[in-house]
């Protein structure tokens, strides 16, 4: 299993930095800025997407009907939050994405892209940790199982805290590869080691 190769570990009620590696490397966050975009309604989800010849279908197995926010995030529904985006005014997705180092998106590919972490946004393992703890301390149910991966083409994420339900910490996890397969258990190393 991969060890992060970059990472920040808080503790989640003072924010203090208990452990880190390479906390200032900078990146695309991926999907892990979609908990922090607001509930503007509910969209289906078609499955397929293309973005200016890019291709970032949903991973999710297909559903039946229209998603609302809370699934839609669970899922990690690219077509959602696509969708999503196109009814936020410009300046209203970039201070959604405060917690971010977010540019003023101008045309609707700036902002579809933008909302699901592949354009105009970065982030570090530090600022991440920083802005789920935020998140944890604001709106816990944004992410129920306390926790969501990205994946873009330069870093693989998790984000998250733990226990879910008395939350002691707060880690930040890049990785190569994809969020799921490899950011997730290799944050999970670093969850344990502190749990225990």
């Amino acid at each position: 299993m991969p060890f992060p190769s970059a990472f920040a570990v808080l503790d989640a009620r003072d924010g203090r930095v208990l452990d880190a590696r390479s906390p200032d490397t900078r990146a695309l966050p991926g999907s892990t800025v979609k908990p922090f975009l607001p509930d503007v309604g509910v969209f289906p989800c078609k499955g397929r997407l293309t973005l200016d010849g890019r291709r970032i279908d949903c991973t999710h197995l297909p559903v039946a009907g229209p998603l609302d926010y809370s699934q839609a995030v669970a899922l990690s529904c690219n077509w959602y939050f696509t969708t999503l985006a196109l009814r936020l005014d410009p300046g209203d997705l970039r201070t959604a994405l405060r917690d971010f180092e977010a540019r003023l998106p101008t045309t609707d590919l700036d902002r579809q892209l933008q909302a699901v972490g592949l354009w105009g946004v970065s982030t570090t393992p530090l600022r991440l940790a920083r802005a789920y703890r935020g998140l944890m301390l604001r709106d816990p149910s944004r992410v129920s199982n306390g926790g969501k991966t990205g994946t873009t083409a330069e870093a693989a994420w998790y984000a998250g805290w733990a226990p879910v339900e008395n939350p002691r910490i707060v880690v930040a996890a890049m990785t190569g590869g994809r969020g799921a397969t490899d950011a997730r258990p290799a944050a999970g190393e670093l969850i344990r080691k502190w749990l225990r």
